[in-house]
């Protein structure tokens, strides 16, 4: 019989430690598979109040900033935002999904659509720059005409 060391056989297998085994955990679950049942969970909730549901995806992404699935999750929050007529969820949503898509016509114009139903001053600005040829200099938004153009609301 070979000699142990260390709990190593002179061969250089591992001994089984009767111990180890006893105490011996499933493994954890992965970040996709937790991911998986926390998205689900949002969704097995009997309720179909859109704003529950927006709730329930704003925690998920609380607790899952990087998650994969990211902009499917923003871009639900976004349609039942829409469908719970709820304009400001809906605009965070778009801004956030602009941040990966800044230049996405149908994301820019559903965007601008959003802040200018919340009809402030400020979401009204922000809604007309969503519609400026060149957003990304202010100055040129001024000065392009998208500025000074109001937008007709037909509601």
């Amino acid at each position: 019989m070979p000699e142990r060391v260390g709990g190593e056989s002179a061969t250089g297998a591992s001994a089984p430690k009767a111990e180890e085994e006893q105490t011996a955990k499933p493994a954890p679950q992965s970040a996709s598979d937790e991911e998986s049942d926390a998205l689900d969970e949002v969704f097995r909730t009997p309720s179909t109040d859109p704003q529950e549901i927006i709730r329930g995806l704003d925690a998920f992404l609380a607790r899952f900033p990087q998650s994969a699935r990211r902009e499917q999750v923003l871009r639900t929050i976004f349609r039942r935002a829409v469908e719970a007529n709820d304009p400001r969820k809906a605009a965070e949503a778009a801004e956030k999904l602009l941040e990966k898509h800044p230049n996405d016509p149908d994301l820019l114009s559903a965007a601008a659509d959003q802040f200018d139903r919340i009809g402030d001053a400020t979401s009204r600005e922000k809604s007309i720059s969503f519609q400026c040829p060149d957003r990304t200099s202010r100055a040129m938004y001024r000065t392009c005409g998208c500025g000074s153009s109001s937008r007709t609301r037909t509601e």
